[in-house]
């Protein structure tokens, strides 16, 4: 029987988000965080690990779909996570579900100002707990936009660990190897 609630792993291919990141050759990096990311939502009891096909014309319009068929699909509480932020780990994905529970979204902030996780639970058929329209995606005002449109949405600690860069690549690489500070720790 399918849960009710699914991780919706909305991301570009490892070798596309190397290319769109301006980090050539980093898609076997990107393979390995879209991995760390895959297994810790497995651990997840009663959850399922939900990969839409993206279809849209920007970037709002494909995350609006993701929402819209993990919705068909009789998902209620969905959180969507991207595939950079490799230690992003089974805790911290159990804690996004806890809050969705209180609230009918929760946030992840990145220290951009953007988030590296979103989720959103169903509280009425009306689609009214969905997405705002007012978000300026892609941005350094994706949290703030998110949370004037949701002022009640819950917080999860803010996370520093995404890859959007060549120190960020690094840390990947150092953790791929088994020598940087979060190898190992997904999971947890």
């Amino acid at each position: 029987m399918r849960s009710d609630r699914c991780i919706l792993l909305f991301s570009r291919s490892p070798q596309a988000e190397a290319r769109a990141k301006g980090l050539g050759g980093a898609g076997p990096l990107f393979r390995f965080a879209r991995r760390r990311v895959e297994r810790a939502a497995r651990q997840l009891e009663g959850v399922d690990l939900f990969e839409p096909v993206q279809r849209g014309s920007g970037f709002a319009a494909r995350l609006e779909d993701a929402f819209r068929q993990a919705r068909e699909r009789g998902y209620r509480a969905i959180v969507a996570v991207p595939c950079d932020a490799p230690a992003l780990g089974a805790r911290q994905l159990e804690a996004a579900f806890e809050a969705l529970d209180r609230a009918g979204m929760v946030l992840g902030p990145a220290p951009d100002g953007g988030v590296y996780l979103l989720g959103i639970a169903a509280r009425t058929d009306d689609g009214a707990a969905w997405l705002p329209a007012a978000v300026r995606w892609r941005t350094r005002h994706v949290l703030d936009d998110l949370r004037a449109a949701r002022p009640g949405a819950a917080l999860l600690p803010a996370w520093i660990d995404d890859v959007d860069d060549l120190a960020g690549l690094r840390r990947l690489a150092a953790e791929a190897s088994g020598t940087g500070p979060a190898a190992g720790s997904a999971g947890s």
